[in-house]
């Protein structure tokens, strides 16, 4: 026979095991949901080197890209995403932009646009060919 101190002390060991698990579930979710974020992305930016290397393959200039939403930070799009990167997780795949560009002789640029009349901003990427002493 268990006294009531002991079903006492057995509720709150189950509700601690309760809680301990709940937070364990919450951490599995913000892992995945950070995981899906990285992976957004690196997708994002290997579809804008892929859209910079098809204009220039077909002989095209590229035009300036609003990079995509996934870049802001915490969606906040008056951070400017590249110069000014605040998120650790974006950090990884724009170096690994910035290694690529400056691998292309293709600084970028990152500038900031909006509609004119204060409902929306973006952020453009652009770049251009390093200027080479005695060429134009």
């Amino acid at each position: 026979m268990t006294t009531l101190g002991q079903r006492l002390q057995q509720s709150i060991d189950d509700l601690e095991q309760k809680r301990l698990a709940a937070l364990q579930r919450e951490a599995e979710a913000a892992e995945a949901k950070a995981q899906a974020h990285r992976h957004a992305v690196g997708v994002a930016l290997a579809e804008l080197r892929r859209r910079i290397e098809a204009a220039i393959a077909l002989g095209d200039l590229p035009r300036p890209m609003r990079l995509p939403k996934v870049l802001d930070n915490d969606h906040r799009s008056w951070e400017v995403p590249i110069d000014n990167c605040q998120h650790r997780d974006h950090q990884q795949w724009l170096d690994q932009t910035a290694t690529w560009a400056a691998g292309e002789d293709l600084p970028p640029t990152v500038e900031y646009a909006n509609d004119g009349m204060g409902m929306e901003s973006w952020w453009c990427l652009s770049v251009a060919p390093r200027v080479i002493m005695g060429r134009a």
